[in-house]
Order: structure tokens, then C-alpha cells, then sequence
């Protein structure tokens, strides 16, 4: 194990990397906009409004389908943002004339009547809170102020992906030299899609990884004093209430314990009860049950629409589904960050050198996860730029190169090799950050073209060429959207010509002005 450095350099250093990273993750001056980030989003703004954890139709009209009473019958509304719009709404409603139907696919209804929680559980919207707070005393009630909140919470997002790398970072310098640590960190927060996905909205990914990051640098920590098991249960648990396949960490690390450090596990133990007993509380009081985990109940009805089938978890398929994590041109991980093929490697000497025998509860808790990401149903993440569902475990990939960086430094070729395939990683992340915007790959139009004179219709893949034509006296016959999400197009999800790197590369101009145009009516 390396020489520690003194705590002052720590935090110099930590600083930098913190404030890099987080510059670097605003440079593209946009959001990622997202359904399944609103719940995380106006969560705080709900705690700091109503009191409360939940939603309403009335306080959050834009969450749910509505309907409206007239005299030829009820008609759908398509979208209310606020009930400030008209003054009749809220009476309308009072009175059974205007009814939200259902709510959007993001939430679902709580055992108290009209009370709806968002399907990620509260994690990522908890974390949000003290900048939402701060916000909420300085500008005022921000469920008003979409633009300010949803960028509000990209910065919390971001904030909380560059926190993750520097514990890496403090991690990495308990074991290899500064440089190698620092191109470690660089790797991991530049190479990765936490920076194309995790840091642009809040998802559960940006909190998760913060604190997946932070109990395992305690956990490393935690045979020194018992206050760091203490912080690495803490940290990990608080991960759980952002994503609750977080608990295989908490597995692998209580498991490490009792062989290794046996006297620090009751102190793991007390100091992650308490989050534990809240989310139980959460989901036992909102959901009936502590074990009822919002995610996997709304993915039932999700696998239905997909696959026909609402079964979530699909064992028999996690060889095809670990294939298309891992390899497919547009979710495969070894494709959008393939310098981590370096990652199994470093496990491998994890178990063979006893230098990294605190690292060896990562590789379980790692193998864990992989399974459990292999086994569910949605195995390319919905509409996703790159690994969606492996996103989260990027910090501790990361770290399993820690015990192979020495060995790649010490051949010319290996290091060749290895930052090759590094500065792929960060291209492919540049050009999602900057580029990805929802639909434009993932639900791929076509525009079928009527040219006058010509027997066959053309196909356009370009909107504005198709917009050219149509301008010049052609007639748009139809748009078909190559939805991936739909069974008849899931092929695209294994083309090595139509993939997400080389449909963004080649339109970046286009994809930014979509995205641009996107976030604009995100916040109108």
C-alpha cells in the first residue's frame, strides 16, 4: 500500500478534482430533460411546500392524465401544468368535472387516498433538499420556477458525481501513486457515462453513486477506527434509499466484517439501522409492505408493455441480456468505456495479492450486481445513451484497476493500449453529454418522401433535408419512429452501422438543436 499523503493535500487535491469535474459536467449549458427524473425533481419541492413525501393531482397536475366533463361526454386534456392556468380548475375538480384518470407511468398510488409517491423511492430527491431549501428561502416556491429547478437539480446531480470521484480519488491514493490515482479519477469521471447520464439530471444515478463511492472508501477505512464502519454503513444505506439493489453492497461489506473486522460490525450494523428502519417505515406506510419496492411493482406493468410479459426478472434470459449489457454497439459497457476490460483484470489480482484484501468485498458485491442487472427484463435501459443499468457501478470498476495500473505502466504497449482505449471512453462520453438527446437515436424517424416524377418513395433520415423537400413541393406521406423500445425495432439495439456514437457523432449539430428545443419546452 502506498505512502498516505497528509490530510491537507487530500483536501487541496479533492478540491480540484470536485471543481473539475463539476465544471466540465456544466460546459454543455443544458439539462438532460427526463420523466423519470421529475419525481426526484419536485420531490424536495413537495417536502418543502406541503410537508409531506407524496404528490397530488392538485399539486402536481402535470404528473397525471386528465379529463374533463363536457356536454358531449368527458375529453382528454392532454397536459396541465398548473391549476394557477385557469381559476375554474380548481373548482372543476372539486366537483368531479375535471378528474385525473390515471398518473403518469413515473408514480404510483399510495394506501392513502389521492397520495402518489414517485416508483425510484426517495433517495435522489432527499439528497436534493438542502440546495432545493436554500433555493426555496432565496427565490421562492420553485414548483413555479421550472427553469430554475430542473438546472437546480443538474447541478445537484452533478455536485453529487463529482463527490463520488473524489472519494475515489482519496480511495485510489491508498494504494497507487498520485498520477496513477489521478488518471484513475479521470478515467472514471470523464470516460464513463456518469458524465453523459449520471450528472445531467437526477436520476437515482448521481446520488447512488455518491455514496457507493463513500462507504466503500470507509469500508477500506474501517478496520482503523470504528466511526469509519460507522460512515461506510451510513453512506451505503443511504444508497439503498436511492436504489435498493444498493443492499448487495451492504451484504457484501457486512460479510467482509464479520471475517476480517469482526469488532467494527456491530458499530456497521447500529449506525445503518437507523435508514434502514426509515425506508421500511417509507415503504411499509406508503406501499404496504417494507419490502414493496416502488421500481419493481411499476415494472410489471413496463414489462408488459415490452415484452408481453409481466415478469420482471428474467434468469433464463442473462446470458443474451449480459451479452447486450456488455458488447452490443449501443448499450454494450466494453463499447462506450472499454478501458474497464482492464477492471477483471484487477479483480482477479484483488483475490491473489493480499495488498487489496479490502477490495475483495467490492468484487462480490460487483459479481452480485452484475446478475441481478443481467436478470431484468429491460436489459438496454429504455431510451438510454450507452449502459444505463451498469451506470452505477462505475466507481467500483473503477477501483479494480487500482491493483493493474502499476502493470500497465510498466510496458509502453499496455499503457498505449489502455489510454487508447481511455480517450475512446471520453469521446463517446463528449459526444453524449453534448449531443443525446432522448429520442433522436433511441426512437429513430424516417421520413417517407413523395417526389413528384419518382415511382418509389425516398426514405430520409435527415428531418431537415425531408423539411427541404416538403418545402419544395414534396408531400410527406408518413414518419415512422424506430422506437427500440418497441419489439419490431430492438434489432437496431445490435446494428454496428446504426448505433448511438455514430448517429450522435454524425449529427451532433442536429441532436443539439433537438435537445436545445426539448429542454426549451421541458421548462415552459
Amino acid at each position: 500500500m502506498g505512502p498516505t499523503p497528509t490530510a491537507r493535500t487530500n483536501v487541496v487535491a479533492g478540491s480540484l478534482v470536485f471543481a473539475a469535474l463539476l465544471a466540465v459536467y456544466h460546459l454543455n449549458g443544458d439539462f438532460l430533460p427526463g420523466n423519470d427524473a421529475t419525481p426526484n425533481v419536485y420531490l424536495p419541492v413537495s417536502l418543502l411546500n406541503e410537508g409531506n413525501l407524496t404528490f397530488s393531482p392538485p399539486e402536481a397536475p402535470f404528473m397525471f392524465h386528465w379529463a374533463l366533463q363536457t356536454p358531449r361526454g368527458w375529453a382528454r386534456i392532454p397536459f396541465i401544468r398548473s391549476f394557477d392556468e385557469d381559476p375554474r380548475m380548481p373548482q372543476l375538480y372539486a366537483n368531479g368535472t375535471l378528474i385525473a384518470e390515471r398518473p403518469q407511468y413515473y408514480l404510483l398510488p399510495t394506501r392513502q387516498p389521492g397520495e402518489f409517491v414517485g416508483q425510484y423511492g426517495p433517495g435522489a430527491g432527499l439528497t436534493a433538499l438542502p440546495v432545493f431549501a436554500v433555493l426555496h428561502v432565496v427565490s421562492g416556491n420553485l414548483m413555479n420556477q421550472p427553469r430554475l429547478l430542473w438546472f437546480a437539480a443538474k447541478f445537484v446531480a452533478a455536485a453529487a458525481v463529482a463527490g463520488s470521484a473524489v472519494f475515489l480519488y482519496l480511495l485510489a491514493m491508498r494504494f497507487v501513486p498520485r498520477r496513477q490515482a489521478l488518471l484513475i479519477t479521470a478515467l472514471y469521471g470523464l470516460g464513463t457515462c456518469v458524465w453523459s447520464l449520471g450528472s445531467q439530471t437526477l436520476w437515482q444515478h448521481g446520488p447512488n453513486l455518491l455514496f457507493l463511492a463513500m462507504g466503500t472508501y470507509y469500508l477500506i477505512r474501517a478496520g482503523e477506527r470504528r466511526r469509519y464502519a460507522a460512515l461506510c454503513a451510513v453512506a451505503y444505506a443511504a444508497a439503498v434509499v436511492c436504489r435498493p439493489t444498493s443492499a448487495l453492497y451492504i451484504l457484501a461489506a457486512g460479510g467482509y466484517l464479520v471475517i476480517v473486522h469482526r469488532k467494527t460490525l456491530w458499530t456497521f450494523v447500529l449506525a445503518g439501522l437507523p435508514i434502514g428502519i426509515a425506508f421500511a417505515a417509507f415503504n411499509s406506510y406508503f406501499l404496504g409492505s417494507p419490502l414493496d419496492f416502488g421500481q419493481a411493482e411499476r415494472g410489471k406493468a413496463i414489462a408488459q408493455y415490452k415484452t408481453g410479459s409481466d415478469e420482471v426478472w428474467r434468469w433464463s434470459s442473462l446470458p443474451g441480456n449480459a451479452a447486450g449489457q456488455l458488447v452490443s454497439p449501443s448499450r454494450g459497457l466494453l463499447v462506450f468505456s472499454p478501458f474497464v476490460v482492464f477492471s477483471a483484470w484487477g479483480a482477479w489480482r484483488v483475490w491473489r495479492d493480499r495488498t487489496y484484501v479490502a477490495l475483495r468485498p467490492v468484487t462480490v458485491a460487483l459479481v452480485l450486481t452484475f446478475l441481478v442487472t443481467f436478470a431484468w427484463f429491460d436489459w438496454w435501459g429504455g431510451w438510454s445513451f450507452g449502459p444505463r443499468l451498469l451506470v452505477d457501478t462505475m466507481p467500483l470498476l473503477a477501483a479494480l484497476l487500482m491493483p493493474v495500473v502499476g502493470w500497465i505502466f510498466q510496458s509502453r504497449r499496455r499503457l498505449t493500449v489502455f489510454l487508447v482505449l481511455g480517450l475512446w471512453s471520453v469521446f463517446a462520453q463528449v459526444v453524449g453529454a453534448f449531443a443525446y438527446d432522448l429520442e433522436g437515436w433511441n426512437a429513430l424517424k424516417t421520413y417517407e418522401i413523395l417526389v413528384e416524377g419518382e415511382r418509389e418513395p425516398r426514405l430520409i433520415l435527415d428531418g431537415e433535408e425531408a423539411r427541404r423537400l416538403t418545402d419544395g413541393g414534396a408531400k410527406l406521406n408518413r414518419v415512422i419512429a424506430k422506437d427500440v423500445d418497441r419489439p419490431e425495432y430492438r434489432h437496431r439495439l445490435w446494428s454496428i452501422a446504426d448505433n448511438p456514437i455514430v448517429y450522435y457523432t454524425t449529427h451532433f449539430r442536429q441532436a443539439r438543436q433537438a435537445k436545445r428545443e426539448m429542454m426549451r419546452a421541458w421548462i415552459r
